[in-house]
């Protein structure tokens, strides 16, 4: 899009968005980046809210789309949704100099939300910190910024636990602390959150906990625990795991099949063509995705996965 008169044209409150005209809207220059701006906050919410949405979609199914520079725009809303979906359209985003945005949101945003998506989005910059693949100052920042949520007593539980899962990541005393006090919370929410943190964190010492809540009569619980299982990466887990291919529920099947196959292996390989010609459909489909990625070296794990896609509690 080079035209400042396509970008009316897009903007445009009384005419249906095409896809053609979204994506677009992919790596804008400076310029047109400008006229963007100014006629963006013109439109009326339930267009923004339409077009935010979609971009967001567009973007996780096509990676050579680029809509960074329209989320950062997007990010100033005055709607609490186009703040949101604007965040979660810059889940894939490593640029550093989104932490201190990030941070101001998590700490000041007035939408409970808003928030919480900025506590997930965090969360890919605490793998990277754990990586060493950030400088320190970033680290310390992101640490410090979930902590102080966490510690933060008027604070919603939805953000709390989402800043939970997402300092998991750094596996230090005072996290590990954190994620036990997290397991033992009276809302189940929080325990949910526990089991994902201790996955995220990849600590051998917290595969007990993840184990037993593979039985767990609460079907949120078993799948969640075979997420993190994904995440440990320890072929021990695969037979445990196996159970759960008959789980009444169709998630968690799916879900243990691509945490064995996130295992990897030659073990993994075995139970994964078993389950290809076992007969059923649908977990035959599932098992040769996560057969095909294993083969080809692919990361199954969450940090190659928009983590929004799972927030459906």
């Amino acid at each position: 899009m080079n035209a400042n008169q396509d970008i009316h044209e897009l903007l445009n409150n009384a005419k249906q968005t095409n896809h053609q005209e979204l994506t677009g809207l992919s790596s804008l220059n400076d310029d047109t980046l400008k006229d963007f701006q100014s006629s963006w906050f013109q439109l009326l919410v339930t267009k923004r809210r339409e077009i935010i949405q979609r971009l967001v979609s567009l973007a996780e199914d096509n990676l050579e789309l680029d809509f960074d520079n329209v989320f950062l725009c997007c990010i100033e809303d005055e709607d609490n949704q186009v703040r949101a979906a604007s965040i979660e359209g810059l889940w894939e985003c490593e640029d550093r100099k989104l932490i201190p945005l990030l941070s101001y949101i998590l700490r000041d945003d007035p939408a409970t939300e808003v928030r919480a998506k900025a506590a997930v989005a965090l969360s890919r910059f605490a793998l990277l910190a754990h990586l060493g693949k950030l400088i320190n100052k970033d680290a310390q920042q992101i640490m410090s910024i979930l902590k102080s949520t966490i510690d933060l007593t008027e604070e919603d539980i939805e953000v709390k636990r989402r800043a939970v899962e997402s300092i998991g990541a750094f596996d230090t005393k005072e996290v590990h602390e954190i994620i036990q006090l997290a397991y033992q919370h009276r809302d189940r929410r929080m325990k949910y959150s526990a089991i994902y943190a201790m996955g995220k964190s990849n600590n051998p010492y917290w595969i007990p906990n993840i184990v037993r809540e593979l039985q767990s009569v609460d079907p949120e619980m078993r799948y969640e625990a075979t997420n993190a299982c994904g995440e440990m990466a320890e072929e021990d887990l695969i037979p445990e795991l196996l159970e759960l291919f008959e789980d009444e529920d169709i998630e968690i099947q799916a879900s243990a099949v691509s945490a064995v196959g996130n295992i990897g292996g030659d073990m993994a390989r075995r139970v994964l063509l078993n389950s290809m010609n076992a007969g059923d459909s649908q977990l035959a489909e599932v098992a040769e995705i996560a057969l095909e990625k294993l083969d080809a070296g692919e990361d199954l794990s969450n940090m190659s996965m928009n983590p929004y896609r799972r927030l459906s509690d």
